[in-house]
C-alpha cells in the first residue's frame, strides 16, 4: 500500500466519479476489464492512470463499487494490449476482459471465540452507537470499506486483539461509500477511514481512532484494561501439617564405671 490515507475530498471525488455510469469521450467503442481482488481502490487508480498512456486510449473511469475499468478506445485498439497494460501495474492486479468480474479482498474472517458481529452491511442503516455496548466489555466500533487497504490491515490487528482478550468486543459498520446511510450519519466530521469508536465497560465513550496507527489504537486500549483488570483466580495453598513429634529418643546409658581392683596387701618383711 503506498498511500497511507486519503484525504475525504479525494475519496469523495474518486468514488463519486467511480460509482456512477462513466461518462466517456463518445469514441462509440468502449472496453471494460474488471479487476479481482484488489486490496485497495488505489490500485484502480493506478490501472486507470497506466491505461490512459495507451496509444488509441481516449478516456478511461474507473467504478470503485464495481472494481472495473471502462476504457474508450479508438477503433482498432485491441482488448489484449489493455490487458497487458492493466497487468504492468504490478503485483495484486488480476485485470480480465468484460464486465461483472471485479471484486476485492475479502473482509477478514474472525473465529467463533471472538466476540465480534457486523452489525450493519454497506449501504443498511447504522444504528445508535449507544446500542452497540456489549456489557462488561469494552467495545469498539469500527466504520470500515472493503475498498480501502488500511481497513484491512485494522481487522487483522483486530482479530489478534480480540483472541488475546477476552474482556473485548468489537461491533463492524460496513461503509460503502461516503453517501451511504451509514456514513452520512456518522461520519460527517470524519476525513478518512478506518474509523473506531471506543467504548468503556460502562458504554461511556472513551476515544475515537482514525487511520492506519494502530499503535495509537493500542495506547487508548491499555488503560481502560489496566484500571478493570480482572481478579487473578486465587490458588488455594495446600493445608500445612504440622510435622510429627519425633519419637523420645532411647536414653543413652552412662558408661560404666570400671570397678577399682584393691591393691594387693604387701607382705611385712620378717626382720
Amino acid at each position: 500500500m503506498r498511500s497511507t490515507s486519503l484525504s475525504l475530498s479525494v475519496v469523495v471525488i474518486l468514488i463519486a466519479a467511480g460509482c456512477a455510469h462513466p461518462q466517456l469521450a463518445d469514441t462509440g467503442q468502449t472496453v471494460v476489464l474488471s479487476l479481482s481482488k484488489l486490496d485497495c481502490m488505489t490500485r484502480g487508480s493506478e490501472v486507470m492512470a497506466r491505461l490512459r498512456t495507451v496509444p488509441g486510449v481516449r478516456d478511461v473511469q474507473f467504478d470503485v463499487r464495481r472494481a472495473e475499468v471502462t476504457i474508450a478506445v479508438q477503433p482498432g485498439t485491441s482488448p489484449e494490449v489493455l490487458l497487458e497494460a492493466a497487468r504492468s501495474v504490478g503485483a495484486g492486479i488480476e485485470p480480465s476482459i468484460g464486465a461483472g468480474k471485479g471484486s476485492y479482498q475479502p473482509a477478514e474472517e474472525f473465529p467463533p471465540a471472538a466476540d465480534f458481529k457486523l452489525v450493519a452491511r454497506a449501504d443498511e442503516e447504522a444504528p445508535d452507537l449507544g446500542s452497540l455496548r456489549v456489557a462488561n466489555k469494552v467495545t469498539l466500533v469500527e466504520f470500515c470499506a472493503v475498498w480501502w487497504g488500511p481497513c484491512h490491515e485494522l481487522e487483522r490487528h483486530l482479530k489478534t486483539l480480540l483472541l488475546a482478550n477476552r474482556e473485548l468486543a468489537v461491533r463492524k459498520i460496513e461503509i460503502s461509500d461516503w453517501q451511504s446511510p451509514a456514513a452520512r450519519r456518522h461520519l460527517k466530521t470524519v476525513a478518512i477511514l478506518p474509523y473506531v469508536v471506543v467504548l468503556d465497560r460502562d458504554g461511556s465513550e472513551a476515544g475515537r481512532h482514525v487511520g492506519r496507527k494502530l499503535e495509537d489504537l493500542d495506547g487508548m486500549l491499555k488503560p481502560l484494561f489496566a484500571s478493570t483488570a480482572a481478579p487473578q483466580p486465587t490458588v488455594e495453598a495446600p493445608p500445612v501439617t504440622a510435622p510429627a513429634a519425633a519419637e523420645p529418643a532411647a536414653p543413652v546409658a552412662a558408661p560404666a564405671t570400671p570397678e577399682k581392683k584393691a591393691a594387693p596387701k604387701r607382705k611385712k618383711a620378717k626382720r
